[in-house]
């Protein structure tokens, strides 16, 4: 980590810091990448959003990886407020069809409105991703990851019902977990 960051650092004193130079873009990744990896999330976060920048300016592919890391690194670094807005933004693009992964942004976006305590949100959002789920159990592949994705989701969406001391609601989400986990046939 030390080593990516001074070369980066000689890198960046002799201007080659740009979207174009292909060797900085690299390092930067690394970098940042080893940076999360490390729990050095500030220089993650930091390095993520440089070549968020840089992404951008250059209208890459990765652009949305890019941001999706980000958006990880703000989680875990429990800057909400801000990483809300990156998962919305990966949402709406998921929406358009310009990436996928829309069960997993919805399960960050869900955790994230959960630690903000922002809970009506967060039942929101876990139904959406319980229909979206839903809505993918008659494809054949991945069939079992799915049943097991609904039964985790009933699983998240019961524990917060049940913080929200809404006991009741927790119960039944919590029956329809076991449901769903019995009508997998056991295979999950």
């Amino acid at each position: 980590l030390a080593c990516f960051n001074e070369i980066l650092k000689t890198k960046r004193d002799f201007g080659f810091n740009n979207a174009e130079d292909e060797m900085f873009t690299s390092l930067l990744w690394d970098s940042a990448l080893a940076s999360e990896r490390y729990g050095k999330l500030s220089n993650a976060e930091q390095y993520f959003k440089e070549l968020l920048g840089l992404r951008e300016a250059s209208k890459r592919g990765d652009f949305y990886t890019v941001m999706y890391y980000l958006a990880c690194v703000l989680l875990n670094s429990e800057k909400n407020e801000e990483s809300l807005r990156y998962w919305k933004k990966l949402l709406s693009a998921a929406d358009e069809r310009k990436i996928c992964g829309k069960g997993d942004i919805l399960d960050k976006l869900a955790t994230v409105h959960t630690s903000m305590e922002s809970y009506p949100e967060a039942i929101d959002v876990y139904e959406k991703l319980l229909k979206y789920h839903d809505e993918r159990l008659s494809e054949k592949d991945g069939k079992n990851q799915r049943q097991y994705d609904i039964v985790l989701v009933h699983t998240k969406l019961g524990k917060l019902y049940k913080k929200m001391s809404r006991n009741f609601a927790a119960i039944k989400i919590f029956e329809k977990a076991l449901d769903a986990k019995q009508h997998s046939g056991g295979r999950i």
